[in-house]
């Protein structure tokens, strides 16, 4: 039993260290001096193989409505390619390889999990997401003027997905009362530093899921008693702050939420979106049922259906919405888990809406949703068997 015990807390470590060594490869130094695909895609093919290895092969029951539909949309995909040219083209199926081979290996990973291991690898990113908060505030957030209509970091928009990931993370694992005052109050800094570096970069698609989170808190039944209170008097705080500190309130809202954009443009104000939206529907109706193939907007809603059509796009948004439906069917709001959850893919499918490869990708934006939820799903899965057996 002891030797069972080192195994699964050395695969634990693993894990961790999978996660922190994947999201330290988004650091702007890295990114801006090597091609951090060439680390992080060996990192996860190594990782697969030790999984392999200790027989954590996947059974796709355990999660056989998205395998169905992944399966389905990659067949309508081989057919639609030797008829529509532009199918090749697209970005969205490689995104979506890539999350299902996450979340896959996410199904292998639980095997040999508990739920309380999920505790340390959201640990291990919040760390490895501070480092990258850390080089990115001091690379391009300080001495930066919120005025400037230039963004600071072009890569922006995947870099604080993963930022807002651990910005979920901490208020939900780390204000918790058992945890140590000392160590409250370094998550606190760190969740200031870390709103802070959000609003400098002013990615407004990523930014615009932090009031919706915090109302998707507020909402929930079964929310820590502690985190509540927490936010209420935050936000009353915050608002007196604003109420009193006129100018700074309008420096926020016309540099960071409008983005330095002419509040009378709607193109100008949308980043060029709404131009691109205006054109969807004649667009849409000139291929309804398979698509253009690669005919790329500002929006993972448009982009599906344009560029596949209504059953390949429909497929593609079913999936994308699938952890916040399993979340909601299987996971139990009263479950700490469920939270967690629901608030991360709630938050990546609000950034679709702006974004056109999210809640996919590109790259490892989106891999924690899709990595947590395999692991997830596995530990549930024992769970029940177990009370099976006990029954």
């Amino acid at each position: 039993m002891n030797d069972i015990r080192v195994r699964k807390s050395t695969f634990c470590k693993l894990v961790c260290l999978l996660c922190f060594l994947t999201n330290i490869g988004q650091t702007p130094f890295l990114i801006d001096n090597y091609q951090t695909r060439y680390i992080v895609i060996p990192l996860w093919l190594a990782f697969v193989i030790i999984c392999i290895l200790k027989n954590h092969v996947i059974s796709f029951w355990e999660t056989r409505s998205i395998f169905l539909l992944f399966t389905l949309f990659c067949i309508i995909y081989g057919i639609g390619a030797m008829f529509i040219d532009n199918y090749m083209a697209s970005s969205l199926p490689y995104v979506i390889v890539l999350s299902m081979f996450i979340l896959f290996t996410g199904i292998m990973t639980g095997k040999n999990l508990e739920r309380d291991d999920i505790q340390s690898i959201n640990t291990a990113f919040i760390w490895s997401s501070v480092i990258v908060c850390v080089d990115t505030f001091l690379t391009y957030v300080y001495g930066n003027s919120l005025d400037s209509r230039i963004y600071s970091y072009d890569s922006k928009n995947s870099v604080s997905q993963i930022l807002l990931t651990a910005w979920i993370l901490i208020p939900l694992f780390k204000f918790d009362k058992v945890i140590p005052k000392v160590k409250r109050i370094i998550y606190l800094s760190v969740f200031i530093l870390l709103t802070v570096t959000l609003l400098g970069l002013k990615s407004r698609a990523t930014l615009i899921g932090i009031p919706i989170i915090i109302a998707w808190w507020l909402l929930h039944g079964n929310l820590n008693r502690r985190l509540r209170n927490i936010l209420i008097l935050g936000l009353f705080g915050l608002a007196i702050f604003l109420v009193i500190n006129p100018d700074f309130t309008n420096n926020i809202f016309y540099n960071v939420v409008l983005g330095g954009r002419d509040i009378n443009d709607i193109n100008d104000l949308s980043s060029g979106r709404f131009i691109e939206w205006q054109s969807f529907m004649d667009d849409f109706l000139s291929a309804p049922i398979f698509g253009h193939g690669r005919m790329k907007r500002e929006s993972i809603i448009l982009t599906s259906l344009l560029e596949f059509g209504i059953i390949g796009g429909g497929i593609i948004l079913y999936m994308a919405v699938w952890p916040i439906i399993w979340a909601v069917r299987y996971v139990g709001k009263s479950d700490d888990k469920y939270l967690m959850i629901s608030s991360i893919a709630l938050v990546y499918i609000v950034n679709g809406i702006f974004e056109q490869l999210a809640p996919f990708g590109p790259g490892v934006k989106c891999y924690y949703l899709w990595f947590v939820i395999g692991i997830l799903v596995s530990v549930k899965g024992r769970e029940y068997i177990n009370s099976l057996e006990y029954k």
